[in-house]
């Protein structure tokens, strides 16, 4: 009686996983790297270290699917990074940081509740403005110079059906990050964030233009409360066949990050509720070469930050503004359908331009952070 109840459990889950189409699915990405920094006035910092996700993030996750009929359909997306080089996961007290999507799909298109990435995070399901404008889908390690999303909890995200190589895709997050202990979910006293962008494909075209924005909680408020962060992007590839072309240019007001410096603000003691405006250039390839693909970009930021609202600040009435170049390349040499051999190198430099008043003194000052990546490692995709 015991076995055959231990059968009829064991076929209703096979029967229940065949119905449902669930897979499981990950990626192993491990390598050394060698970086190198270099501050004006300072002594230059290298290191040689293991490092995780340098050309596939380590992840593992489970999704499936179930046919409702009448063109209906119900799908889950379960996903986590995780350090490879250590085994520790990547995000803590979150089990699936990359994503954790319920979807309805139908000849409405689809609608997906759970915590997802942006449409700008470069991350997940929803990754459409970089996987289409930037040769990298999100920069090249440590260089990058845009500005970028992040993954958040509480999404609900919309995509159209496509229609004439046309897709539109909305997204609203009810608070970025319920661990939050600040702020109430879906009001105004939460961070939280919405988006929306468009897609054409045509042949060997892709484009894609989108804007964002991320609504700062007044949980502080008056001069103490940050504006809210907006961005813009246009972007695309074409491919010519013997390498695929592409090009991103962005727009962003407000933003607290600005070409890889979410540190300036504790490394020149600011304290700024109005954010860096400013905007930045992608351009990049990527070709066959020796039974491999070949990638090289290059990225410009140019964007300032006035300072000059927050009297508590030791710099008052000032001006930041920084520059950022970068090129990178790497090649990845498959050495089956999943295992592939990777190699890169790539270097960037910010230049900090500060007027007198922000310098806190009668003249002007500027500084520049030159830094430069050499890697090499193996992944496998499952």
């Amino acid at each position: 009686m015991k076995k055959s109840l231990i059968f009829l459990a064991l076929g209703s889950v096979f029967a229940t996983a065949q119905a449902a189409d669930i897979s499981v699915f990950g990626a192993v990405d491990t390598g050394l790297m060698f970086s190198h920094s270099k501050v004006s006035g300072e002594s230059a910092e290298n290191s040689l270290t293991m490092e995780s996700s340098m050309n596939e993030t380590s992840s593992f996750g489970i999704a499936g699917s179930e046919d409702l009929g009448n063109g209906m359909k119900v799908a889950f997306h379960l996903e986590n990074e995780f350090a490879s080089d250590s085994g520790s996961m990547a995000t803590e007290n979150k089990l699936f940081d990359r994503e954790a999507r319920i979807t309805l799909e139908g000849g409405f298109g689809a609608l997906s509740f759970g915590r997802m990435g942006t449409l700008s995070s470069a991350t997940g399901t929803y990754d459409i403005v970089y996987v289409v404008g930037d040769s990298f889908d999100g920069g090249d390690n440590n260089i990058f110079g845009l500005t970028a999303g992040d993954v958040y909890d509480n999404m609900i995200t919309y995509q159209t059906p496509e229609f004439a190589g046309f897709q539109v895709t909305g997204q609203y997050s009810f608070k970025n990050d319920s661990a939050e202990e600040a702020g109430v979910e879906g009001k105004a006293s939460a961070d939280r964030y919405a988006g929306i962008a468009a897609t054409y494909t045509l042949g060997n075209l892709q484009t894609v233009i989108a804007y964002d924005q991320m609504m700062w909680g007044s949980k502080e408020t008056g001069a103490n409360r940050e504006k809210d962060q907006h961005n813009v992007y246009l972007g695309g590839n074409y491919d010519f066949g013997l390498l695929k072309l592409f090009a991103m240019g962005q727009y962003v007001k407000g933003a607290r990050d600005f070409a890889g410096t979410e540190d300036v603000f504790t490394m020149l003691d600011l304290d700024s509720r109005e954010g860096f405006d400013g905007w930045g250039l992608h351009l990049g390839t990527v070709m066959p070469v020796a039974g491999g693909d070949w990638t090289v970009a290059v990225y410009y930021a140019d964007g300032e930050l006035d300072d000059g609202t927050d009297p508590s600040n030791t710099f008052t009435n000032g001006n930041l503004d920084i520059k950022f170049y970068g090129i990178t390349t790497r090649y990845v040499y498959p050495l089956s359908e999943q295992a592939s051999l990777y190699a890169g190198a790539g270097y960037g430099e910010r230049k900090y331009d500060m007027s007198a008043e922000f310098a806190g003194g009668n003249e002007s000052d500027s500084m520049k952070e030159k830094i430069g990546q050499v890697y090499a490692g193996l992944s496998y995709v499952f």
